[in-house]
């Protein structure tokens, strides 16, 4: 373990600065709004949001949209509705607001179905049914304890509080989606907590060890290029102004070991990326009224890089990277308090990174069928890269047509796997993924994306038929319990088929009485208080 104190040297211009934009955000965030093949900025703040889209040749210009005067001090993007364009989560005070992207700087406000609370705002598919689900964790300050909610997709725009229950945490804020342990499932990290996906979205608490003060989120990459996933995190240092970064490799799956503490001021951001593309790790400390100080990755730990120093005209208090200018290298977009604007900045590394190579080797393997749906293994081969030796991830897009990304979308083009967020792929580091579908012809590839998320084109397509079968039941919750009724819920897989279904009900196994079949949602309200139910279903193939 090393701790290292800042260098105080010279600093070097790394980056040649491009233009500022009048709005002071509290989050930026860069994304190909358009898919048109270059990173866009938004920024959001208590004054409204600002999108500002990139011409491809270094031009900037703000564009009007009908978001502007919408203050918002998050925003999460995420294409939840598989039409190839991201969408867009905005936290306000009052809650979470959901956009469709129609394009051209157009957006819809989106009813989901349920109020959706403020908080730190993360996409993924936690339930494996590809399409994207909400985690919100809640704001807080110490000593209070805020809850961590997930929000199922159910498509069509609607959503539903999945009644998950996440333990407290100090920094629920800090919550986020991440496949730690690369076993093809989306895990939670929160702040002192990692909860492990079993699969299909039932988790459970594996590690309460980096408990601590409050602090901010973990954030992961692979630091030492082992192909698995490690972390940061920081907190206040023996209250003396000071923050303290700990970092910590996975040696083993789900087993973490420190290896490197920096010490920092306390108002301050930071980055962990590869921003001059040798092969290593920087990790950046953005200091108020000081040079920017960069660690860097040597194979053990982190340690001063005191030739690689940037000094910015102004203090940078949150900051966004992306390859804007399609160059190969990761530029910077800064926000300055003083200046109450923000900054871009290319970034001059002398050596460009190069995409990986596609991957190869697709297979897919059927492995059971359930109520939920039938759940399918996609596997392809470790790709390769010519920057780095390990720490890929990799990003699957599967359709009903060929070519398309409406069954599970990647934030890739199609046409050439240019990467529409800066990002993990959504299948992480894992060389497989496991998801719930219905039968039927499915069309599916996966890229591979490098550490300056620039992806690979997809590799050659592969077709996967599931074919018809027998309906598979199963009974759900039981809610709104009153004295003489209730409502029953259930999911059937209608194995392909139009499918009828029903509840049978009773005050014994023996059941007695049946709802009316249905062939859509099965919800139903029926009495009385005390019973025991089941649910039949049928289609040509078969009855349950």
């Amino acid at each position: 373990m090393l701790l290292s104190a800042a260098p105080h040297s010279v600093a070097q211009a790394l980056f040649t600065y491009l233009g500022d934009y009048g709005i002071a955000p509290h989050r930026i965030t860069v994304v190909d709004f358009d898919g048109d093949g270059d990173l866009d900025i938004f920024a959001s703040g208590p004054s409204g949001t600002a999108l500002v889209q990139n011409d491809g040749t270094n031009g900037f210009r703000r564009i009007v949209t009908n978001l502007d005067a919408v203050p918002a001090v998050k925003a999460a993007w995420g294409d939840w509705d598989r039409d190839g364009l991201p969408d867009l989560a905005l936290g306000r005070v009052e809650g979470t607001q959901l956009y469709r992207n129609l394009g051209a700087g157009g957006f819809a406000l989106v009813e989901p179905g349920v109020a959706l609370p403020a908080g730190i705002i993360q996409w993924g598919d936690y339930d494996q049914d590809c399409d994207l689900d909400l985690l919100i964790g809640e704001p807080s300050l110490p000593p209070l304890s805020r809850a961590t909610y997930v929000f199922r997709n159910l498509g069509g725009g609607r959503f539903a509080d999945s009644g998950m229950r996440l333990p407290p945490s100090d920094f629920a804020e800090g919550s986020q989606w991440v496949d730690y342990d690369g076993d093809g499932d989306l895990d939670i990290s929160i702040w002192g907590l990692l909860l492990r996906n079993e699969g299909g979205g039932d988790y459970v608490t594996v590690t309460n060890s980096f408990a601590g003060p409050w602090a901010g989120t973990y954030i992961w990459l692979d630091i030492d290029l082992d192909g698995d996933l490690d972390f940061y995190y920081k907190r206040p240092y023996e209250g003396a102004g000071l923050n303290i970064y700990y970092f910590y490799r996975q040696t083993t799956p789900g087993g973490f070991v420190e290896f490197s503490q920096i010490l920092g001021y306390l108002a301050q951001t930071e980055a962990l990326l590869d921003y001059d593309n040798d092969g290593r790790i920087e990790f950046f400390v953005f200091m108020p009224y000081d040079a920017t100080w960069i660690y860097e990755w040597n194979g053990q730990q982190l340690l001063d890089d005191s030739s690689a120093l940037w000094a910015p005209p102004q203090w940078i208090g949150v900051n966004a990277w992306g390859d804007l200018d399609n160059d190969g290298d990761l530029d910077l977009v800064t926000f300055s308090t003083f200046a109450q604007s923000f900054s871009i900045w290319r970034n001059e590394a002398e050596r460009a990174n190069a995409p990986p190579a596609p991957p190869s080797g697709l297979s897919a393997q059927l492995l059971e069928r359930t109520a939920r749906g039938n759940r399918v293994r996609l596997n392809w081969a470790r790709s390769s890269d010519p920057d780095q030796s390990s720490g890929l991830t990799y990003a699957v897009r599967v359709a009903s047509t060929p070519g398309g990304v409406d069954i599970q979308a990647p934030h890739s083009r199609t046409s050439d796997g240019y990467r529409l967020l800066p990002e993990l792929g959504n299948a992480s580091v894992a060389t497989h993924q496991y998801l719930y579908l219905p039968c039927g012809t499915f069309y599916w590839a996966v890229q591979a994306v490098d550490r300056g998320f620039a992806g690979s084109p997809f590799s050659a397509e592969s077709v996967l038929a599931i074919p018809a079968a027998p309906p598979i039941g199963e009974t759900g919750e039981v809610t709104d319990l009153k004295p003489g009724s209730a409502v029953l819920h259930g999911s059937v897989n209608p194995g392909g088929l139009v499918t009828a279904a029903w509840f049978e009900f009773g005050p014994t196994t023996v059941y007695g009485s049946r709802t009316r079949p249905k062939t859509s949602e099965l919800e139903i309200v029926i009495g009385p208080t005390h019973f025991a139910a089941g649910i039949p279903a049928r289609n040509v193939l078969a009855r349950l």
